[in-house]
C-alpha cells in the first residue's frame, strides 16, 4: 500500500500558536452578552492588545457560550428538499446577518451559525477571517473559518472547539482549543473544503484521497500528532506481519487503549516509543477484523478498518 500523500500531509507544524497559553485569563469574558456581534467584539477583546488574544478571546467566548443546536438538524433532515430559494447579494447579507443575531440572542447554533459569527466578530476589529463551506470526514456537509495572522493561513473550527453529545444524547460544553490556528497540512486530514483552493495547500488533496483518509479524534488535535504511517482508513494485515502503526506526538503520551468500535471490546496492544516517537504493535493471532479506535486516556487519536488476510 503506498502512502504518497504523507510528504503533503505530515510536514513540520508550527503549533506554537495554542502553546503555554494561559486559558483563565479570558474567564472574565464568559458571560459578557449581546447580540450585536459588533458590540460584542468589541466588549469581550477589550483589554487584550494582540491580534492573536484578540482572535483567542473570540474563539473563547463562542465556544462557551453557544450550543449546537441538534432539534435543528433533525428539522432540516426531515424537511423535503425542493429548489433553493436565490437571493440577492444584499438578500444573502440580511439572511446572515439575522442568521446571526438569532444565534446570538439564543444562544444556540450550527456549523454555520458558529463559523458567521466567528468570521463576523473577527472581521469587526479588523481581523482577515473567511467563512469555508464544504463536508467533515463523515461525509456531511461542514462550515468553519480561515484565518490569516502574521501572514500564515491557519484554519479554525469553533463548532468542534465547543464540544458535543454527551452520555444522555444531549449538548455539553466541552472546550477544546486546538480547534484553533490550525494549519492546512493537518486540518485537511476531516475537513474538505467545496472550493479547492481554501485548502491552502501546494498540492490540493482530491476527494477520493479525502475519502481515503482515516477519522481522526480530538486527541489527534491535542497531542499534535504527526508523521503517521497509515493514512488510509483501511489497513490490511497480513500473517507475515504485526500491524503497527507509528507517529510522532508534540508530548510523552501514556494510558493506551484500543476498542473494537461495534462491540466495546478491548484489544490488546503493545506500545513503545524512542522519545516521542510511538509505535502501537497489535499481535496477527490477537487481532480481528473490525472498525477499531484508538485512544489516549479518553482522547480518541484515530479510527481504523483493519482487514485481515
Amino acid at each position: 500500500m503506498k502512502y504518497i500523500l504523507i510528504t503533503i500531509i505530515f510536514i513540520v507544524f508550527n503549533f506554537n500558536l495554542n502553546a503555554q497559553t494561559d486559558w483563565s485569563k479570558f474567564e472574565k469574558i464568559e458571560n459578557v452578552s449581546s447580540s450585536n456581534p459588533s458590540e460584542l467584539a468589541k466588549k469581550i477583546t477589550q483589554g487584550f492588545d494582540t491580534e492573536k488574544e484578540k482572535i483567542q478571546a473570540i474563539y473563547y467566548w463562542i465556544t462557551h457560550n453557544i450550543k449546537y443546536d441538534y432539534k435543528i438538524v433533525k428539522k432540516h433532515a426531515k424537511q423535503k428538499h425542493g429548489k433553493r430559494k436565490k437571493y440577492s447579494p444584499q438578500g444573502i447579507k440580511d439572511k446572515r446577518a439575522k442568521l446571526i443575531t438569532t444565534a446570538l440572542k439564543r444562544k444556540k447554533g450550527v456549523c454555520q451559525d458558529y463559523s458567521y459569527i466567528f468570521e463576523t466578530m473577527c472581521n469587526d476589529i479588523g481581523v482577515d477571517v473567511e467563512f469555508i463551506s464544504g463536508i467533515a470526514k463523515s461525509g456531511n456537509s461542514h462550515a468553519w473559518n480561515k484565518v490569516v495572522l502574521d501572514g500564515k493561513t491557519y484554519f479554525v473550527d469553533a463548532t468542534y472547539g465547543a464540544g458535543g453529545l454527551n452520555d444522555k444524547h444531549k449538548f455539553a460544553f466541552d472546550f477544546k482549543p486546538n480547534f484553533l490556528f490550525v494549519e492546512p497540512e493537518l486540518f485537511i486530514i476531516n475537513h474538505l473544503p467545496s472550493d479547492e483552493k481554501n485548502q491552502a495547500l501546494e498540492s490540493p488533496v482530491s476527494k477520493d484521497e479525502f475519502k481515503k483518509f482515516p477519522r481522526i479524534g480530538a486527541g489527534f488535535f491535542k497531542y499534535k500528532i504527526k508523521n503517521l504511517n497509515h493514512l488510509e482508513k483501511k489497513i490490511v494485515v497480513s500473517k507475515e506481519h504485526k500491524l503497527n502503526i507509528q507517529f510522532i506526538s508534540n508530548e510523552p503520551l501514556e494510558n493506551f487503549r484500543c476498542f473494537n468500535v461495534k462491540n466495546s471490546k478491548k484489544l490488546d496492544i503493545e506500545v513503545s516509543n524512542t522519545d516521542l516517537n510511538y509505535t502501537i504493535t497489535v499481535d496477527y493471532k490477537k487481532l480481528r477484523s473490525g472498525k477499531y479506535v484508538f485512544l489516549v486516556g479518553d482522547d480518541a487519536l484515530f479510527y481504523y478498518r483493519i482487514v485481515k488476510e
